[in-house]
């Protein structure tokens, strides 16, 4: 099994046994006496039990408000992990790492209990409402630590775990199951967290602690596991340095992983982190590139070449609408933009979309054109005013004739003119 999910059983836990079944009654959020599983998931478990091999059904398909078809599931087997690679059509992902056995309905994922009975391994499990199994065979409920009445009460309880060296990943998937299945943390629940954060230790493997947060984005409240992570210090722990705000940004973004990252990492050292966890290369770069952005109204410079190369290095439109939507929450989570800053975020946006608009008319004057109205040679001045002219004929496409392309190319020359002239008289030096 899992070492990040699993444990031997304590004397504490021992001591349990002889209480009544917290879970014995019908639960309101686990299916009741028997849950309705896939066929190739029971289908696969007697196909374990005809080898000696018992098992169970752990995780989401046991949640009866986890929306849409089940198609993969994990199943615990009461045996080592030599066992299960040994299996015909598995496929292992590593020595100590869980094995794939596919199904023609869907995927199973197999985890081995290290020797021990199920019922041990499955009361291991580092919070109460993952310790609850189903085994498809006999069809019983195995709940050692009163795992089903604490999913009833929404209650995130910790089970008496020995080894430190569990908590790091468990830690986020506290985080993670609060954001998923709306729990709230007990006291002890909370103070094992805190006592996480104290001890969590670099270098860590980031690839299974990415997971955890990756899932944790993507729960329908993802607000409520940032929010556990950071009144317990495990956000100082894996985010370092994000706003006291990130976790509304978050649940405002749409549900999309580098949306929801890019809202949590605005204002952190994103790019170590985003190392650290092992994120794959194209989420990173994007990320990255949407966080280089921001603000926008500084960096993205009111020209259509300007808008253009954005809009490219973002990755398509509908990166550059995620990242003024970002801008604009942030803004008025701080009380509201300021007018200037809000009329030039209006302005990128209406540029965006004269960007999108499609079969923009060919302009009517061309380069040599603009040339003869300027009376100078070629150069980036003719490039730019013909940018200039494109964006209001954008804008205005009646005006995309000789005579009212003179008089905005009059206007813009001027304009020029005036900017030359205040920086010659300007007395601050630049550099």
């Amino acid at each position: 099994m899992s070492a990040s999910l699993a444990r031997p059983v304590s004397a504490s836990l021992a001591s349990r046994q002889g209480q009544p079944a917290a879970g014995g009654r019908a639960s309101r959020t686990l299916r009741a006496v028997r849950p309705t599983l896939p066929s190739f998931v029971v289908r696969a478990a007697e196909r374990l039990s005809e080898r000696g091999l018992r098992s169970a059904v752990i995780g989401r398909p046991l949640w009866a408000d986890r929306p849409g078809p089940v198609v993969e599931a994990r199943l615990l087997c009461e045996t080592t992990s030599q066992q299960l690679h040994a299996l015909p059509d598995v496929v292992c992902l590593g020595r100590d790492a869980a094995v794939l056995w596919p199904q023609p309905d869907g995927m199973i994922e197999l985890e081995s209990t290290a020797g021990q009975p199920l019922e041990a391994a499955i009361g291991g499990m580092p919070w109460t409402v993952l310790a609850i199994g189903f085994d498809p065979v006999a069809g019983e409920w195995l709940d050692p630590v009163g795992g089903r009445a604490d999913l009833d009460a929404r209650r995130l309880e910790v089970t008496p775990i020995p080894s430190a060296e569990l908590w790091p990943r468990a830690g986020l998937a506290a985080a993670r199951l609060t954001a998923e299945l709306d729990l709230a943390a007990t006291e002890s629940g909370r103070g094992a967290l805190r006592a996480c954060a104290e001890r969590w230790k670099l270098p860590l493997p980031g690839a299974p602690l990415r997971f955890e947060l990756d899932a944790l984005l993507l729960a329908r409240a993802p607000a409520t596991g940032i929010a556990l992570l950071r009144e317990t210090g495990l956000e100082a722990r894996v985010v370092p340095g994000a706003g006291a705000g990130a976790a509304r940004l978050v649940a405002g973004s749409s549900a999309d992983l580098v949306d929801r990252w890019s809202a949590w990492l605005l204002g952190t050292r994103a790019p170590r982190i985003l190392a650290r966890l092992r994120t794959p290369t194209g989420r990173a770069r994007a990320i990255e590139a949407r966080l280089a952005y921001q603000p926008p109204e500084r960096s993205i410079a009111l020209r259509t070449a300007s808008l253009r190369r954005a809009v490219q290095r973002l990755g398509g439109p509908e990166a550059l609408h995620a990242l003024l939507d970002l801008r604009h929450r942030q803004l008025a989570a701080e009380g509201g933009a300021p007018p200037e800053v809000a009329a030039r975020l209006a302005r990128i946006a209406e540029l965006a979309e004269s960007l999108a608009a499609p079969d923009a008319p060919p302009l009517a004057w061309s380069g040599h054109d603009v040339m003869q109205a300027l009376r100078g040679p070629a150069g980036p001045a003719v490039g730019r005013a013909l940018g200039y002219l494109r964006e209001r004929v954008a804008r205005d496409p009646a005006g995309n004739h000789p005579e009212q392309l003179a008089r905005w190319l009059e206007e813009w020359s001027a304009e020029q003119d005036d900017a030359v002239s205040a920086r010659a008289d300007d007395p601050e030096p630049r550099g």
